[in-house]
């Protein structure tokens, strides 16, 4: 069976169907995801199966895809906004069928310095090379790159060649040139645009891995360490070796149309602060950067704002919720220490642990003292409430030093 009989199989788009229904339930959105067609997973329950009949039809003829809804929400740990685009639950399984057929595909195509949204090279694995190499080395030399509005500039009459390089039957090339020229809606207007790419989809996902595997390619031999995420890479070696691979980069990347007002590339000692994957690095310290510990301190403060008109028995029973019931603190801090499983700096930790108390304080008593500091030790104490500690899950976490106790929640 070739690549094109294998996505058509209505045993695959079943199981398409199945996985799509699984990621909306993980994220709590079964029956509130609704795109530009109105129709959430609730409305195709009960005729699932003719949705996969009409699904076959359409990728067999080649049906353009519906345009997706465009909206910007803030960035994560940045200012500003950033597009995401909202497909219809159809197209997320359509999506779904080819990607699992391709996927595999693409993955033995790619270079093996690519770690995103890859199932043999997962991002974790780069960072954990990388710290490795910054720990052994730290007064080396890096090149940090990114680039910027990534799916914004691909160009589409590049990707489609690198597509046909990849070596799929021409109905599949076909099928992925309909995702390639993908329409959206913003203020109520359909447009396309010649440069860039609509997100959303895992196909595109492996259009944007795809878009820069020669890049890849070329640099990742020429260098002692290479690893790219997304549209995010870090190269060491030698001062006078990254200088050349310097050059080189600037001219790769334009030679696929990416100009080097989009190019940020910097060439810098190891000791000198650089930011990759979530980490701060600086000078052989790794801590979690400045916006994501203020996104903690904002959570923390949230869950634990003070009203006046509560009693202290009311706090005290909501406290116990907040703490250990379903998205509770607890589980919350154990996340932080998952997410920034190679963080070295204690005192960081140290201080988010000091912080939550305050406001565990200034939640009992409405402002934080020596006096009150106190109080909630001793209220805490009296109403036997063993409050989660960022630091001894940190310590558990690294040493296995609380062995039961916190180790077995975090492993």
């Amino acid at each position: 069976m070739n690549t094109y009989e294998h996505i058509i199989e209505l045993d695959n788009i079943r199981e398409a169907y199945l996985e799509v229904v699984q990621k909306l339930e993980e994220s709590n959105r079964t029956y509130r995801y609704r795109a530009i067609d109105g129709y959430t997973l609730s409305d195709y329950d009960f005729i699932s199966e003719q949705l996969i009949q009409d699904i076959q039809t359409e990728i067999i003829q080649e049906k353009k895809i519906t345009p997706a809804l465009e909206m910007h929400i803030p960035k994560r740990n940045k200012p500003g906004t950033r597009p995401v685009y909202i497909h219809t639950i159809k197209e997320r399984v359509k999506a779904q069928a080819i990607y699992r057929v391709i996927a595999p595909i693409f993955d033995d195509y790619f270079s093996p310095y690519l770690f995103s949204y890859r199932t043999s090279h997962p991002h974790y694995k780069a960072i954990r090379t990388i710290v490795r190499k910054y720990k052994r080395d730290p007064s080396g030399y890096m090149i940090i790159g990114d680039i910027s509005s990534y799916s914004d500039i691909i160009n589409p009459d590049i990707l489609k060649q690198q597509i046909k390089k990849i070596g799929f039957e021409q109905k599949v090339n076909s099928l992925l040139d309909l995702y390639v020229d993908a329409q959206l809606i913003e203020k109520g207007i359909i447009s396309s645009s010649p440069h860039g790419i609509i997100t959303g989809l895992p196909i595109t996902v492996m259009f944007n891995n795809l878009y820069l595997d020669y890049f890849d390619k070329q640099i990742g031999g020429q260098v002692a360490l290479y690893r790219r995420v997304g549209d995010d890479f870090i190269a060491f070696d030698t001062y006078e070796n990254l200088q050349s691979i310097h050059k080189k980069m600037v001219a790769l990347l334009v030679n696929v149309k990416i100009q080097p007002e989009y190019q940020k590339i910097s060439l810098q000692k190891t000791s000198e602060p650089f930011t990759f994957l979530g980490y701060l690095f600086c000078n052989g310290v790794i801590s979690i950067p400045h916006q994501s510990i203020k996104n903690i301190q904002i959570h923390i403060r949230k869950s634990l704002a003070f009203y006046q008109f509560n009693t202290q028995q009311e706090k005290v029973t909501l406290f116990k919720k907040k703490l250990f019931q379903g998205t509770s603190l607890k589980h919350y801090f154990i996340q932080i220490i998952r997410q920034y499983n190679h963080v070295n700096d204690v005192e960081q930790i140290k201080f988010l642990s000091q912080y939550f108390y305050k406001r565990v304080v200034i939640y009992f008593f409405g402002s934080y003292s020596s006096r009150n500091h106190r109080k909630t030790k001793k209220l805490l104490k009296d109403k036997k409430i063993n409050t989660p500690s960022l630091m001894k899950y940190y310590i558990a976490f690294h040493t296995g030093a609380y062995k039961g106790k916190y180790l077995k929640y975090i492993k």
